[in-house]
């Protein structure tokens, strides 16, 4: 098998950056650097992958077309970082330099999130049946994405954790991917600020707009239980008619059963901005705009870039759990390899046998 890693680099340096908390000996924060190539190699070693795919956000979004209020509850990253913001974004930019240097293929498009080129990539590598695909994120949304030959790989509390198509259910609660769609549909996701289909929209004095659900009335759980029963589906609920379950109480039966053309409008909006199962079709809008997705490969690695980067943040000398990154062979001369799965491990030593000429 072709193992593959398709990794949300924005989720993975959010967790690194707070995760780990470690500084150069000139005080400079390394956390979300070294912490970044440690979780990658630990993955790549753990789950022998042979292709890595880093896939980045770029704004402005085109779900904000759709839904104005996308994600508008998240504080832009400066004023939520306060005065780790430039270390923030220095590291990032710094990872992005240095990532494809490695032999990974990191890719944006315009107007596109990371999880719009992973549902792309997913749909198009798990054609190939030799090809197993690890979606490497906490992002629950790529449940949607699980297949015959794609996983989701999550960490928690340190621990990993695959979600396939055999343990779906056991792991999740839900019985299937489209359910799960249709259940974010319904319920909303308050991490990207999508209202459920019973939000009111409330005008504020300044002229921008509020989305406020009925409190503990409607949230995934409860839509869960209703179309996890199978008395009751899509097409019934969306005409207002619902089987009771027990457990949810009667103030949620009611708003399903008095639901409107504007709520149905609501899920039709919900769908298109919650739903990663239309892989095929944004494959293909890269396909038509290939000048505007930017892929960056790199053939002959840029040798004294890794080596400034790798000695900025003394990647030689920190460790965290006595574990070591990424490191590279000098040996009179420096030698960096394309990264493949014949020479990464061997790329990856305790950095007491890392010399600089």
């Amino acid at each position: 098998m072709n193992k593959i890693l398709l990794v949300d680099f924005s989720n993975l340096i959010a967790r690194t950056f707070y995760s780990f908390n470690v500084r150069t000996s000139t005080g400079i924060s390394s956390s979300m650097f070294f912490g970044t190539l440690k979780v990658l190699y630990n993955k790549i070693k753990k789950f022998k992958i042979n292709e890595v795919y880093i896939c980045y956000d770029k704004k402005p979004y085109w779900k904000k077309t759709i839904f104005e209020n996308y994600k508008s509850n998240r504080r832009g990253l400066e004023e939520s970082l306060g005065t780790t913001y430039e270390e923030y974004i220095e590291q990032s930019n710094d990872l992005k330099l240095l990532l494809p240097n490695f032999g990974f293929k990191c890719m944006s498009y315009p107007s596109f999130e990371s999880d719009d080129l992973i549902a792309a990539l997913s749909w198009k590598l798990s054609k190939n049946k030799d090809n197993e695909i690890f979606i490497y994120s906490t992002d629950h949304d790529f449940f949607q994405l699980i297949d015959d030959n794609v996983k989701v790989l999550k960490t928690t509390k340190g621990k990993d954790i695959i979600i396939d198509k055999n343990n779906f259910f056991e792991k999740t609660g839900i019985i299937n991917t489209e359910l799960f769609k249709n259940i974010l549909a319904f319920s909303g996701d308050g991490g990207d600020n999508i209202p459920s289909i019973f939000a009111k929209r409330i005008v504020n004095e300044d002229n921008t707009e509020t989305w406020v659900d009925p409190p503990r009335i409607i949230s995934f759980s409860k839509v869960s239980k209703i179309l996890s029963s199978p008395h009751n589906s899509v097409e019934n609920l969306l005409n207002g008619k619902i089987n009771p379950v027990k457990g949810i109480g009667g103030k949620t039966e009611n708003l399903f059963i008095k639901i409107n053309e504007e709520q149905r409008e609501a899920f039709n909006r919900n769908l298109k901005l919650v739903s990663l199962q239309d892989g095929g079709h944004k494959y293909d809008i890269l396909e038509e705009n290939k000048a505007l997705l930017k892929i960056e490969i790199v053939e002959e690695p840029k040798k004294e870039l890794i080596k400034h980067l790798l000695q900025k943040y003394e990647c030689d000398t920190i460790s965290v759990d006595n574990v070591f990154p990424f490191y590279y062979i000098i040996d009179n001369k420096t030698y960096i390899p394309k990264i493949d799965k014949n020479n990464f491990l061997d790329m990856m030593k305790n950095a007491k046998n890392r010399h600089f000429s």
